[in-house]
Order: structure tokens, then C-alpha cells, then sequence
């Protein structure tokens, strides 16, 4: 049985006559298995008006529709409908891009991630607390700031740098503080230490002031829940890059390194206004060969960066990240050729790492109420997604002491990667993941 996905939006009526208007734009698509002669009897209509338009041979259909909020109905009988707000503004438009195989793709209700998972039940991927990680063959390596912000903020708490018994190499290198605020915004982030439970109350005030809710800390419920704390230390970082133009998804269409997986990009093939807007979006950094490249994804947060690039590993994380940065620095950014194509995998995860290699060291302080302390909780959840839509960043970390312990050209990028996010004006990026293999990566296999 064919499906299309249909698309509406529910809203007040507005008075048309006294109304301003804005235009909604977008572009249908079906399924493979469907003739393409089914686009054409696929109609678009804001309920509760008489506002209705057919898609035209290609997908593509535009409607005038008052401003305010509404619901977009897209209609044909038989086939099943899906239901989704949207809010026009007066004298603007609203593109709500390429809907592949006929669905709307919402990234407000798309916050499910693929893939959820401690690091324990994955067999190829590290997460990491800093840059210094080797990258081992075939492994994914990730890392994001928060964890080092959340130390950083526990030196402060105790004015010096800690150490630990029995001693430990991460603390060596967490110490340095090679991250710290400097290379965020402060509105992105929640960086705190502090002695006793209440302090908790404090770090959900500061959380709920700048996220307003746009996310769930739910190392920070789990530590609520729990015995009562000695001290806490903790970090949350929230960043969404979205592009302005919303690139084409294909399902299970790459091969990378022998895995069928989901991708967004470019055509080759760009005889129409939309996709000549999508190219725009990426930057050519520096091109060697085919497997060997850096591109920039251009996103509507001009002070942050999305940048891809297909490459050989050096030694550490952290090498590799200097290595990309000195290449941009010398190259000279070009656009995408008429001829050429892009293809990114997509990306949807939650990992959680529990550092079990700190849980139950004792920390050597001269602060008299942490001296002596031993490390009970060690976390850091890392949520991250990668598609058409953009990308979206929900990083936490947490460390406590309660006295008791509780759980808490072809620009193909068909093989191994780097994800670097960064300020622009920033010494040091916020994240970073090394794609080696392609257990992170979105696959919607058919049965």
C-alpha cells in the first residue's frame, strides 16, 4: 500500500480582509515505489479558509495565506495525514523545503534520537573529556567541551588544580584547561560549582533562565533525586545551527564503509532556484582529492561554524582538529561548481559516559571540606544530531561527592570524518567528533 505523508497546520482565523499576508513555499516529493503522476493530485489548503492550491508537476506548490498561525492541509484521498504548526509573518516567506518521499520533516517533534546509549554498549565509539584522545582505526571519537568546563569550574571552586589518588593521566590533562569559557557564548552555556545540596537550586535558576526549557538536564534530576550532596560541579551546553535553506534527504543511499545510510546534500544536477540556494550553503575550504577535502556548511548563527572534512587522521584528536584548522587558514574558500555534488550522513544520537576511571579517587585538596573526598558520580550525556534541517548540540557533565554512590569535489563523506563546531572569533572549538565507522550514523533500513 502506497503512503504519502500530508502536511497541515492549525491556527486562529484571521480576518483575511484586514489581514496582511506572507507566502508559504515548499516542495513534495514521493516515495520511489510511487509513479510520479500522483504529485499532481496531491492538494495544499489552510483549514478554515478557502485558500487551496494543487502541487505542480514537479512537487513544487506556493500558497498566500494570512499572517499568523495556522494549519496547512495537504490532502489526497486515501492516503494518511500528518499535522504540523507553523506561524506566518506579514510580507515574508515561509520555504518549508523538500519533503522527501512525500513527509514533512519537523525538527521541533524530531528530538527522538536514533540512537541511544552508553558508551558501554558500543563497541566502536569513544567519548572522550579532551582533545588529547588517540583516534584508533575503525573507532569513533567524540568529545565536547563540557565535561573540561565542568572541571575547570571545580578548580575554581577549590582555587587550584586538583589531583587525585591513585593518580590519573585524564586529571594530568583535564588541568591543563586547554577549553575553557573563552571559546563559547555566554548564553550557550551553564558552567557552576558549589557545596551542598542547595546549591543544586542555584544551577537549575541559572539553567531555566537562559534555556527557558528547550531542553531536559537530566543528569542534573538524577543528582536532585539522590543522597545529599558534599559538592557538585557541572556544565550544559545548548547550541542549534540551523541552515537557512533545508537541504534534500535520502534514505539508506550511502555506502559508508559498507553500511547503506541515510545522507543530505547537493545534486549535481541544479536546474532549479531552490537547489542553486542549497549550494550556496556550502563553502569549498580546501580540496586535495576526493577523499581528501574540508567544506563548510553555512548555517544561520553567523558567529558559529559547521565544518566537514574528509581526511587522514593524524595521531590524536586534537592533532587532527590543528591539522584541519592550519589548512583553513591557508586556503582560500571557493563555492561549489556547477557539475559538483555533496553528500553528509546523517547524524541523531544520545550518549551518556560514566567515567568510572575517577569514580571512587579521592581528591587532594587544600580546601578542607573537599580534601580527602572521594569522586562518587562522573557523567557526561552528549546529544548531538547532524541533517537536513541543521545541527543541534545538548551536551551535560556533572561531577559529585555525596558520600554515597547512586547510577546516573565528490564531496562524498563515505568515510571517516571530522565534525568540528566552533566560535569564529574562538581559540579553541566546543566540539569535535572523529567519524570512524558508522555505528553514530542514521540508518533507516526497510525490512
Amino acid at each position: 500500500m502506497f503512503i504519502i505523508c500530508l502536511l497541515m497546520i492549525f491556527s486562529t482565523t484571521p480576518d483575511s480582509s484586514t489581514q496582511e499576508t506572507g507566502k508559504v513555499i515548499g516542495r513534495i516529493l514521493p516515495r520511489e515505489e510511487i509513479d510520479v503522476w500522483i504529485i499532481r493530485h496531491i492538494s495544499i489548503a489552510v483549514s478554515n479558509t478557502d485558500i487551496e492550491t494543487l502541487a505542480n508537476s514537479k512537487g513544487y506548490f506556493e500558497l498566500e495565506v494570512p499572517a499568523g498561525k495556522h494549519l496547512l492541509f495537504t490532502h489526497m484521498v486515501g492516503y494518511q495525514p500528518i499535522e504540523i504548526p507553523i506561524e506566518i509573518k506579514a510580507n515574508s516567506v515561509l520555504d518549508l523545503g523538500t519533503f522527501e518521499y512525500g513527509c514533512y520533516y519537523n525538527a521541533a517533534s524530531h528530538d527522538k534520537p536514533d540512537l541511544k546509549a552508553k558508551t558501554s554498549e558500543l563497541e566502536s565509539t569513544i567519548i572522550t573529556p579532551h582533545l588529547e584522545q588517540k583516534i584508533e582505526e575503525g573507532k569513533n571519537v567524540l568529545w565536547c567541551g563540557t565535561f573540561q568546563l565542568a572541571w575547570n569550574e571545580f578548580c575554581n571552586l577549590i582555587g587550584d588544580s586538583p589531583t587525585v589518588k591513585p593518580s590519573s593521566k585524564m586529571v594530568d590533562i583535564l588541568n591543563k584547561r586547554k577549553t575553557n569559557k573563552k571559546d563559547l557564548e555566554e548564553k550557550d552555556y551553564v558552567a557552576m560549582a558549589g557545596k551542598g545540596t542547595g546549591f543544586l537550586d542555584k544551577i537549575f535558576e541559572e539553567w531555566e533562565r537562559k534555556f527557558e526549557g528547550q531542553a531536559y538536564p537530566e543528569l542534573l534530576k538524577k543528582a536532585q533525586k539522590g543522597p545529599p550532596i558534599i559538592w557538585i560541579t557541572y556544565a550544559y551546553l545548548f547550541k542549534h545551527l540551523p541552515f537557512e535553506h533545508v537541504f534534500h534527504r535520502h534514505y539508506n543511499k550511502l555506502n559508508f564503509k559498507g553500511k547503506l545510510v541515510d545522507y543530505f546534500g547537493v545534486p549535481d544536477d541544479r536546474e532549479t532556484e531552490d537547489l542553486r540556494k542549497l549550494a550556496e550553503q556550502v563553502v569549498i575550504l580546501d580540496y586535495k582529492n576526493d577523499d581528501d577535502f574540508i567544506i563548510e556548511l553555512k548555517t544561520t548563527e553567523k558567529n558559529d561554524r559547521l565544518i566537514l572534512a574528509k581526511i587522514s587522521p593524524k595521531e590524536t584528536l586534537e592533532k587532527t582538529v590543528k591539522n584541519v584548522e592550519k589548512r583553513i587558514e591557508k586556503a582560500k574558500p571557493a563555492k561549489l561548481r556547477d557539475d559538483e555534488f555533496v553528500q553528509v550522513p546523517v547524524l541523531n544520537f544520545d550518549i551518556l559516559r560514566e567515567y568510572n576511571e575517577l569514580i571512587g579517587d579521592t581528591i587532594i585538596s587544600k580546601d578542607k571540606d573537599i580534601d580527602a573526598t572521594t569522586i562518587d558520580i562522573a557523567a557526561q550525556s552528549i546529544r548531538f544530531r547532524l541533517d537536513e534541517k541543521g545541527a543541534v548540540l545538548k551536551s551535560q557533565a556533572i561531577m559529585i561527592y555525596s558520600g554515597i554512590s547512586f547510577d546516573i569535489r565528490c564531496f562524498k563523506f563515505d568515510k571517516p570524518f571530522l565534525i568540528l563546531l566552533k566560535r569564529k572569533d574562538a581559540k579553541n572549538p566546543y566540539f569535535a567528533l572523529w567519524v570512524g565507522n558508522s555505528e553514530l550514523l542514521v540508518s533507516t533500513e526497510q525490512d
